[in-house]
């Protein structure tokens, strides 16, 4: 037999009263949370953890939850009746399945399980949001397909590196990159003659849009787009000036991936800190103003990523 008492109870900015109430016989002793009342409404507001997507809307409302105190005194059949907004009846439901040991109530000197049902006043503000910012730093390795991937010796070293700011669900800023090559063999550049082993530096600055879609809680998968400007350093040799210098046109597309492993917040929880690990694929083409530098880059690289915004 499950006897129904219908509490009210007010939280964090809420105060209000226990009631007791039957439907079907009088019970001489309703359960008891460990320490009374008193303890129960501390409880609550001490544990209750606001979910910071909730900050982004504000929430203000009445969720309720129902739940049965057995027999032994133990939280059971935990429900929620009456929803306001998921992260907080998520949260009601962990405050409630986490509640302490009661005492029993009894009827007719009988311990006899009470249900409850427990409404809770929620007023939480709207926080407007801080700028956001995303850096992530990766190192990897290159292959040049066209004019480049004949001179110069491949797999190159590759490292890229990028700083964006929320737009919207997109992620919009500037991204930085760099190829390190040698040439392969004997090579002459405009006349000019160069040895084997010679250092050749490819450059990239560019203007990068991503789209996250959050694919679990950890994971989170981006493509990216990004257009700009390419340059290269000059090739140089004993005896000689530089006599390749080069720039050119350069159009990104890829995609990267990253795994969160942790986050934490910083100063009192006005931002949110979001670690992750980074792998980034992409292919780069490339028009230059010197022949030898035109072709398509294929870029992987492994690195790490790191989200800073209020919650």
């Amino acid at each position: 037999m499950i006897i129904r008492i219908t509490p009210t109870l007010a939280l964090l900015l809420l105060t209000s009263v226990l009631h007791a109430q039957t439907d079907t016989l009088d019970i001489q002793i309703p359960p008891a949370f460990p320490g009374g009342e008193q303890a129960l409404f501390d409880y609550l507001k001490n544990n209750f953890n606001t979910p910071p997507e909730t900050y982004r809307t504000g929430v203000k409302g009445t969720v309720a939850a129902t739940f049965v105190i057995d027999t032994a005194g133990y939280v059971r059949d935990v429900a929620i009746v009456r929803p306001l907004h998921p992260a907080v009846d998520a949260e009601m439901l962990r405050l409630v399945q986490s509640m302490p040991r009661w005492r029993p109530g009894r009827a007719n000197a009988n311990p006899v399980k009470v249900r409850y049902t427990l409404p809770m006043n929620v007023d939480i503000p709207r926080r407007p949001r801080g700028i956001g910012m995303d850096f992530h730093l990766n190192i990897g390795a290159a292959r040049w397909a066209g004019s480049v991937g004949k001179y110069f010796g491949t797999p190159y070293m590759a490292y890229e590196s990028g700083i964006l700011f929320p737009a919207g669900r997109l992620r919009i800023g500037v991204n930085i990159a760099g190829v390190n090559a040698d040439l392969r063999d004997d090579r002459t550049i405009r006349d000019v003659p160069f040895g084997r082993g010679q250092a050749f530096v490819f450059g990239w600055l560019g203007l990068e849009l991503q789209r996250p879609w959050n694919l679990s809680d950890r994971w989170i998968f981006s493509p990216v787009f990004s257009a700009g400007a390419t340059f290269q350093s000059d090739i140089v040799t004993k005896g000689n000036s530089a006599r390749a210098r080069s720039w050119g046109f350069g159009l990104m597309a890829g995609a990267m991936l990253d795994w969160v492993f942790a986050r934490h917040t910083i100063d009192k929880g006005a931002y949110k800190l979001q670690h992750s690990v980074q792998l980034r694929v992409g292919v780069l083409p490339s028009v230059s103003s010197n022949p030898i530098y035109e072709g398509a880059a294929g870029i992987a690289g492994i690195g790490y990523g790191l989200r800073m915004g209020k919650p």
